[in-house]
């Protein structure tokens, strides 16, 4: 990313399925120890472990820690050639789309880059509702193809609005009735360890799950926080020497 995101998150682990272009992102805080510790939470949520994983050129991944980790479980890796990092042309033309829905919502909520990894994930979701044709001429979504569950619509939210998010306790103490029964916090999309809503509170930097909200969609997140927009964002790919333009 273009700088460490909340939550102190650096990088980000992309994968696409070949077979219903579903995509699932990772949050890395640093390149050793997190890639063999999301790799663990990425199968765990799978439910098995896949016989091929086609990855860049990229020794993080075919080599180190990873690499081991990936050989105990007897999963071939095969990586695109150097510098041909189109060959693993699926997951980049994902990476494109992903980036591009990131930007937007970015420049629409007026945020710092601070905020790339919960826009680029919260576009992988997203795309995950994409119909798509099957051969056989029915529509799908890469969702229903790879877990058999039909979208829910409700999901499709703006990001980064403004919410009031109901609190009960100020501190220590039980807020009484005399006091606002909450506070305003930005919406990141949805927790991914409960089925409520992930909200960040800038003022001390916090992260809330909560289903007792209100969505304020007319307020923009970065001038209510009082957050400087960064106008021509890039988020790289990892060791490449060009961008992947935003």
């Amino acid at each position: 990313g273009p700088d460490i995101s909340i939550g102190n998150i650096h990088y980000g682990l992309l994968f696409t399925d070949r077979y219903s272009r579903m995509t699932y992102i990772y949050p890395l805080q640093n390149l050793t120890s997190d890639i063999k510790k999301q790799l663990d939470s990425f199968f765990a949520h799978l439910g098995f472990s896949p016989k091929h994983l086609i990855s860049d050129f990229d020794t993080k991944l075919i080599g180190g820690q990873a690499r081991e980790f990936l050989n105990s479980l007897k999963i071939h890796v095969n990586a695109a050639p150097a510098h041909r990092q189109d060959k693993n042309g699926l997951v980049e033309r994902h990476w494109q789309t992903l980036v591009a829905m990131a930007r937007n919502w970015l420049a629409s909520a007026e945020l710092p880059a601070s905020f790339w990894f919960y826009a680029v994930r919260r576009a992988a979701k997203v795309c995950n509702y994409f119909p798509t044709k099957l051969p056989c001429g029915s529509w799908s979504t890469p969702l229903e193809l790879a877990h058999n569950i039909k979208p829910d619509l409700r999901a499709l939210f703006k990001p980064f609005t403004v919410a009031a998010v109901r609190r009960e306790r100020k501190g220590d103490s039980q807020i009484n009735k005399f006091e606002s029964q909450s506070t305003s916090m930005i919406l990141l999309g949805h927790c991914p360890n409960s089925t409520g809503l992930q909200f960040y509170n800038p003022r001390n930097g916090t992260f809330v799950t909560s289903i007792d909200y209100k969505i304020q969609p007319n307020v923009t997140s970065g001038a209510h926080f009082g957050y400087k927009y960064q106008p021509g964002l890039f988020i790289y790919r990892l060791d490449e020497s060009t961008s992947v333009f935003v």
